[in-house]
């Protein structure tokens, strides 16, 4: 990508290239084409995305020790921090495009693979920025990818099985323990993250969002995590330049359920920025028999920002 640089100190900055890798500000970069060697549309640039995307999605073990784990995230945020310095045209989101599908459909090289090594260095961090990129531009299959992304089967009791007929899938069947993993923590607010992006970028869409909510009913382990999509779904759907989004509420509700039993369930709810004042049927999540008095808080104006009916 240095090499694209339009810019003229493009060339010796090769001797720099380490001591940059963190530093994000917007830089020019070009097509420059290479006409012995490459094919027509191809240029320096394209080659260097592509590579680039192979690279963060290839499926990877987690290494042992902590310099080794940290330094695994720690290249992988800073090879994402280059990427994002390139705007994207109709080329790149070609690339962009091809490589999502490749990736998905890749079979045990890939870590957005259908199936993968319980101790696979999770993509989090790889899927949030290829959301981000493809969702302008095909929201299908930008949610694919940050749907699979959602695992971690390091944390599962026990790691799927597949398809056992066929060889590369035994990968995949490991005892079940638990590796030491010293980078968990920051992994799972990667997941936590994504997990965020999608709800903001699913509000509105009912559809989507129930998918959204399934995926992290299913992957996200962390009760202190789901409380915070529980409250940035409650905060994206109570936008003050908006009505209440019904559905995001309705997210927002069922992530509190899983914080604790009944009895906790109101300071939850008072935590997220309900009031128990308004009796509001609870038949969507599965209690048709039961109701619950709430009312969104009052906003920062002593207004109250609106209620929550059905």
């Amino acid at each position: 990508m240095e090499a694209c640089r339009t810019d003229d100190e493009s060339f010796p900055v090769f001797s720099d290239f380490t001591e940059n890798m963190g530093q994000c500000k917007s830089v020019e970069y070009q097509h420059l084409p290479a006409h012995k060697f490459l094919e027509e549309g191809e240029s320096y640039l394209t080659l260097a995305v592509e590579v680039a995307l192979i690279g963060l999605g290839q499926q990877r073990i987690m290494p042992d020790g902590l310099y080794t784990q940290e330094k695994v995230c720690r290249n992988e945020e800073q090879l994402i921090s280059k990427l994002q310095e390139i705007e994207l045209d109709d080329t790149l989101v070609k690339i962009f495009r091809k490589q999502a599908v490749f990736l998905l459909e890749a079979g045990p090289y890939s870590g957005l693979g259908e199936i993968i090594h319980r101790e696979s260095v999770p993509m989090h961090t790889f899927a949030k920025y290829l959301f981000t990129s493809l969702l302008p531009h095909d929201a299908e299959l930008a949610y694919k990818i940050a749907l699979r992304a959602m695992r971690l089967l390091v944390l599962e009791s026990t790691a799927p099985a597949g398809d056992l007929t066929r060889p590369h899938h035994m990968a995949s069947v490991v005892p079940n323990r638990y590796p030491r993993w010293f980078t968990l923590s920051h992994i799972e607010s990667q997941q936590c993250e994504l997990a965020s992006t999608m709800l903001t970028a699913a509000k509105g869409d009912v559809r989507r969002l129930e998918t959204v909510l399934e995926s992290i009913q299913k992957n996200i382990h962390s009760s202190s995590h789901i409380f915070k999509l529980a409250q940035d779904a409650f905060k994206i759907a109570t936008l003050m330049d908006s009505l209440p989004d019904i559905t995001l509420l309705k997210v927002s509700l069922e992530l509190g359920l899983q914080m604790g039993s009944s009895d906790s369930f109101f300071i939850t709810l008072r935590k997220l920025g309900y009031d128990a004042e308004r009796t509001i049927n609870m038949s969507f999540l599965g209690y048709a028999n039961d109701t619950v008095n709430l009312k969104l808080a009052p906003a920062g104006d002593g207004q109250v920002a609106g209620n929550v009916r059905y």
